[in-house]
Parts: C-alpha cells; structure tokens; sequence
C-alpha cells in the first residue's frame, strides 16, 4: 500500500511539474445582513513542458548532492562516535595487574556456573580463569567477558568440557615454546 501511494504521488508529481497548476481563490465580495458573498477566482499556472523538464531536473539535482552530503556526514558523525567511545574506553580502563584467582574464588564462581566438582579439578579450573582473564578489558579489541568472572569461568569451563586438563597442557605448550 505505502509503495502504491508513493508511486501515485510521484506520478502526480511529475504531472504537475511537466504541465503546470491550478490556485483556486476565494475573496470575499460583499458582506449583506450577515451573510458572506464569495467569489472563485481561478488562476492557472501554465508552462511549456521543458521549463517542467527543467524543475524536474534540478530537483533531482538537489536530492543526490543532498544525499551524498548526508551521506558523508552520517560517516563522520559515526567515526566521531567510534573515536569517542574508544577514548572513553581507554580513559576508564582499570589498571591491570595479572589477575589470580585463589582456590576458594575459583570454586565460588564454579559454584555459581553448578559445576560438578567431581567431574572437574578446581585447581584446572583456577588455571582457566587465570588464564581466559585476557579476554577481559586488558585489551580492548578482544575484550569479550568485560572482567566478568562468571563470562570467563564459562570460557574455561567450555575449554575444560572439551579436554579436563587443557589449562596444564597449555602451560606446557607455551613452556616449551619459550625454551
């Protein structure tokens, strides 16, 4: 329905641009015992279809470079908007120091996910959450869990589902690649 209107507008529109318009008038002419005598004075516009042709044209003109103006300030309003965030980010950023979880935190949070102390180790767990800490506000581009302890016990519990002594097979890993 709103695409019908729009196209019979625009068509009513063009019509009038190529041949031109009517302005209806009412004045009034006399004032007799209360009542009011108007008269219609009709006055008819008309011009050759180029001068419409023309209208058309500049019209049209007006709108792209209106866009493409619009266009462009809509992308610097949005780097603006990225630049601000970003430095308020890193104005608001905590200092970080190494984050450690002890023991009796780690379990805190597990307890809170209702992890099955039976089917994990705390101190693999404590390990996770050490380590997936780096996806906190530390660095900005990859800050997923924004230093929420229970997004980043999910991450090392995700990890601990797939292998339940990841955490010492990493420390490992990177042990031996710093030799």
């Amino acid at each position: 329905m709103k695409t019908t209107n729009i196209i019979i507008l625009t068509i009513e529109l063009l019509h009038v641009l190529y041949k031109g318009f009517n302005i209806s008038m009412r004045e009034k002419v006399e004032e007799v015992e209360k009542k009011e005598k108007t008269r219609e004075n009709k006055q008819a516009f008309n011009w050759k279809p180029y001068v419409g042709f023309g209208m058309m044209v500049v019209g049209v003109a007006f709108l792209t470079l209106g866009r493409k103006k619009s266009l462009r300030s809509q992308e610097n309003d949005h780097k603006q908007s990225i630049k601000r965030i970003t430095e308020y980010l890193e104005d608001t950023k905590p200092e970080h120091k190494k984050k450690q979880f002890s023991l009796t935190e780690a379990r805190q949070i597990g307890d809170a996910l209702k992890i099955r102390w039976d089917k994990f180790d705390v101190e693999q767990f404590r390990m996770g959450l050490d380590v997936e800490f780096e996806h906190g506000r530390r660095n900005l581009i990859t800050d997923v869990t924004h230093d929420e302890p229970l997004v980043t016990g999910k991450i090392a519990l995700a990890h601990l589902n797939e292998i339940p002594n990841y955490y010492t097979r990493l420390a490992i890993m990177e042990n031996m690649q710093n030799d």
